[in-house]
């Protein structure tokens, strides 16, 4: 038996499910990506199996944490934890639920509630984290858990992957806004709320939502970052991991391909 091989099979192996409900992670998405996300559109560039291990190695950051809270409850400094609490949104002007789950909310010995998100990346985008704030996509992860359920108070977690780097991030909740390590942090829940509902209003439809994010293309190929005329050109990072993006970029990457032309966000330089 070629264990290598049948890995990749388990691994590549999925069901598509049509959406019942938005993901937390969607209010930041690019409307296009919903679009196929949606309306079931098969995925131009799917995650191999190498991706797939990567992120699993990735869950482990959440393995790491829940040993951690266990040994926590031995001693008794919390009552107790759970995992993957589920957690459902409902907004007056969208048709369809907002569902995730929370990786951890304890329970204090006092009762009170206090939820961990963990994150994990490679160590020097930790640094970087550490030393800019944590991302927006998780900052709004975490506010969707608090704004649609308990608990008020948060902790960000982020663990480095090949190096054990690690820091955290306290999130507070109030009357519709958060701080984060005691700053506040501005959250227009209606303009990513208004996003969503450009979302809904897409399913079934046969003109998709223009592109909010761009890519340099070069040689037929979506480049990370290519130097034309002393000035450096990079694709956004949510174009280079969309599993949508040769299907999305087709024309400009044919145009690329026949003519040698370099193009940024769909022009050529």
């Amino acid at each position: 038996m070629n264990i290598i091989n049948r890995l990749d099979t388990y691994l590549l192996e999925k069901n598509k499910r049509k959406r019942t409900s938005h993901y937390p992670s969607d209010v930041n998405s690019c409307l296009r990506q919903l679009y196929y996300k949606w309306n079931n559109v098969d995925e131009s560039d799917p995650p191999t199996a190498g991706n797939i291990i990567k992120m699993k190695f990735g869950t482990l950051a959440e393995n790491i944490v829940r040993d951690y809270l266990q040994w926590e409850k031995g001693k008794g400094a919390i009552k107790d934890f759970a995992e993957q609490v589920e957690i459902t949104g409902i907004e007056a002007d969208l048709s369809y639920k907002i569902h995730g789950y929370q990786d951890f909310v304890i329970t204090n010995k006092d009762n009170t509630l206090v939820g961990i998100e963990c994150k994990s990346s490679f160590g020097r985008g930790i640094k970087e984290i550490q030393q800019s704030g944590p991302k927006e996509d998780h900052v709004l992860q975490v506010y969707q858990y608090m704004r649609y359920g308990e608990p008020k108070k948060y902790y960000l977690v982020y663990i480095g992957r090949d190096n054990g780097y690690r820091t955290q991030f306290e999130v507070h909740y109030k009357n519709g806004q958060i701080t984060v390590n005691g700053k506040e942090y501005l959250i227009d829940w209606q303009y990513y709320l208004n996003r969503l509902i450009s979302a809904e209003h897409v399913i079934g439809a046969a003109i998709m939502p223009y592109r909010e994010y761009r890519t340099v293309i070069k040689d037929g190929e979506i480049k990370d970052k290519v130097q034309r005329n002393g000035e450096i050109y990079k694709s956004d990072w949510q174009c280079r991991y969309c599993n949508w993006r040769s299907l999305c970029h087709k024309a400009e990457i044919e145009h690329s391909r026949n003519t040698g032309a370099i193009l940024y966000g769909g022009e050529e330089i």
